[in-house]
């Protein structure tokens, strides 16, 4: 698939998006800080680094502007609810920014 334009991709990212909140809406809470091996990414951090990386890292250099994106620790957000409203905020900022953008934007 070619996405020539914002409408289209707006489209495309929606539908892709939703497909990984129907994983999260079934994270059991008592999970949410589960890792499969001590000293890797826990439930929680991958949530992090996903709204990290679609907010500081796409939806900058979508707008022309250099990476923000600065890891995913437990500082951003902690808890069951705090992890799910962050990744929820930062999809909806990002949105934000990539409805805001042009057609010709996407040739950057």
């Amino acid at each position: 698939m070619e996405i020539t334009t914002v409408s289209s991709f707006l489209d495309y990212y929606t539908r892709v998006r939703e497909r990984t909140n129907r994983i999260v809406r079934v994270i059991p809470p008592e999970h949410i800080n589960w890792a499969y091996k001590p000293g890797k990414f826990t439930v929680a951090d991958m949530l992090r680094h996903i709204a990290g990386i679609e907010r500081y890292l796409y939806a900058e250099v979508a707008q022309g502007r250099p990476s923000r994106y600065k890891g995913c620790g437990k500082e951003l957000a902690d808890g069951y609810q705090e992890v799910l409203r962050y990744f929820e905020e930062l999809h909806l900022q990002s949105m934000e920014i990539f409805s805001s953008l042009q057609d010709q934007d996407l040739n950057r």
